[in-house]
């Protein structure tokens, strides 16, 4: 479950009247450029992120960026007085990208950020990040990308799946690992995901380094937050990570389930999904229960 901040009505309304401004409501996959325009913005030259041309980059990005040492770690980076966002094209993935150009968006809108440039490496951008300023550009991010509750909306029509969380992926133009993150916080069932490195830290015992946890609000009412599990979760303890290393290899969810105390120290069963997106183990946990006149999603192997 995410923590509301306290900002977060300001950053919905401000969501809501850009969607609006933009025409985007309903549309999909999330016109992002289409945001943007509405914000008054353009995408900026892919080569400010180069050595030899950062000196064609406005003075403040410039100094920024130099300032901070940052060159080969930024990813992107807003100029409000130029109305220019810059992309690193060292980001492939087009659902990271997305997310990536509105969270520069988000700065931009936040009329209380009023910083006239931002410079966002990994760390600024992850949603672990403890800045605030960062936080809530994420968060409207978030809220532009996924339109609101259109994502819920529609998610809530799938049985709980991997493959439910890729399609809405697909749908949205997100990517995966953040359409887990606003799946799980946003069902109304109890619902948790955690999101790892892909290669173990230690093979005796297995073990992988986590790196972020979420749940959805009915999952706090019965299990502690997986957000107070540790950094390194060993298969002793967490024994869903059995099929982990073979997740990887296999490029389709692998399902389990496992028992896991409730906050009462009650057993109980949950069901699991572990999926490799090349670079990261998704892992999907919920409480198991019929569902009926759910669409069932299927991926393809080829």
């Amino acid at each position: 479950m995410a923590v509301a901040l306290p900002s977060t009505e300001q950053i919905n309304a401000a969501a809501e009247r850009l969607l609006k401004v933009a025409a985007a409501n309903g549309v999909l996959p999330t016109p992002v450029d289409r945001l943007l325009g509405a914000a008054n913005l353009r995408q900026g030259d892919d080569e400010v992120f180069d050595e030899e041309t950062l000196a064609r980059a406005p003075r403040a990005i410039r100094e920024k960026i130099r300032g901070l040492g940052l060159l080969k770690k930024v990813r992107a980076a807003l100029g409000r007085n130029e109305r220019l966002v810059y992309l690193n094209p060292a980001v492939e993935n087009a659902g990271r990208r997305n997310f990536i150009a509105l969270h520069e968006v988000g700065h931009d809108i936040l009329e209380w950020q009023r910083e006239l440039v931002y410079v966002d490496d990994d760390m600024t951008l992850s949603w672990s990040t403890r800045t605030r300023f960062e936080r809530e550009a994420n968060q409207a991010a978030a809220e532009l990308l996924f339109q609101r509750d259109l994502f819920t909306s529609i998610a809530s029509d799938y049985r709980i799946s991997i493959a439910t969380v890729i399609e809405m992926a697909q749908m949205f133009g997100g990517s995966i690992q953040a359409s887990l993150r606003r799946y799980v916080e946003t069902h109304q069932r109890a619902v948790a995901g955690v999101v790892c490195e892909i290669s173990p830290v230690s093979t005796e015992p297995l073990a992988f380094r986590r790196n972020e946890a979420m749940c959805s609000r009915e999952w706090m009412q019965e299990f502690e937050s997986p957000a107070q599990w540790p950094a390194r979760l060993d298969v002793k303890l967490f024994s869903f990570l059995e099929v982990a290393r073979r997740a990887g290899r296999v490029g389709m969810p692998l399902a389990g389930e496992f028992q896991w105390p409730t906050l009462r120290s009650e057993q109980k069963k949950l069901r699991f999904e572990i999926f490799s997106n090349s670079y990261r183990l998704l892992v999907l946990m919920w409480v198991p229960r019929r569902e009926f006149l759910k669409t069932k999603t299927t991926m393809s192997t080829t």
